[in-house]
């Protein structure tokens, strides 16, 4: 294991390896190891990792300097130090990005037919049903917890779209993304809510930005999809 607790201060080592048991939804995509951390509310934690080593720590409390839940991610990892290898044979793993709807599914039926697998396709089935119904219910959540005063400002929101969002696109779960996006610009930009300018400038943003990455995204459904490009046309047309 990599060293890290230099980058800490005593105080924040002492507190991090009590929240060890509060870490979930741990995920690594690429160079990045993605969690939550629970404490009087639930942190969103990144770990950048480069040549076995910790590039950099990010966490969206209200901490200023390198937190408790940083470190509680890093005893996470320790403990279950297959996070820190990708193990996937890159040629296959391009090979699968490459192929098409209809021939990923010829794979797949095909591995059915060897039972060995059955139990195994069965589990990631369910995990990623689980996981996109944990997304969009968090989503249900930050909305329904949020301050709505007149001219509210959406933080929760933005670092949903920064994390959850970018997550989905990282594991190429385009329609997913896309739809999650739609019900956000819906209540926050054509809904009865009301956002300050700054913050709606923000969201604009974001939502323009990936439009140009969904759009054109054959994986996107064509309801998603029409949804999207209605919403770019308010935009810059209102």
């Amino acid at each position: 294991m990599f060293s890290w607790s230099y980058l800490f201060s005593d105080n924040a080592l002492n507190r991090g390896k009590a929240y060890y048991d509060r870490v979930h939804d741990v995920k690594r995509v690429g160079n990045k190891i993605f969690a939550f951390v629970e404490g009087s509310s639930s942190y969103s934690v990144c770990i950048t990792l480069k040549n076995d080593s910790v590039k950099s720590v990010e966490c969206n409390c209200f901490n200023d300097s390198k937190c408790k839940h940083e470190v509680a991610l890093l005893h996470y990892i320790e403990e279950h130090e297959y996070l820190l290898s990708d193990n996937r044979d890159d040629k296959i793993v391009n090979d699968i990005y490459s192929m098409d709807k209809d021939c990923l599914q010829r794979v797949l039926i095909r591995l059915l037919e060897d039972n060995e697998y059955n139990d195994r396709i069965t589990d990631i089935i369910n995990e990623e049903k689980s996981d996109k119904e944990k997304i969009f219910n968090k989503l249900k959540s930050i909305m329904a917890n949020m301050d709505y005063d007149d001219y509210m400002i959406i933080s929760p929101i933005m670092e949903f779209i920064d994390y959850d969002i970018n997550i989905l696109i990282e594991n190429g779960d385009y329609d997913c993304a896309t739809s999650l996006l739609n019900i956000i610009v819906e209540e926050y930009l054509f809904g009865h809510i009301r956002i300050n300018y700054n913050s709606e400038d923000m969201l604009t943003d974001k939502y323009l930005h990936y439009s140009e990455i969904l759009l054109d995204n054959d994986e996107v459904s064509g309801e998603n999809k029409d949804k999207m490009a209605e919403y770019v046309d308010r935009i810059y047309y209102p």
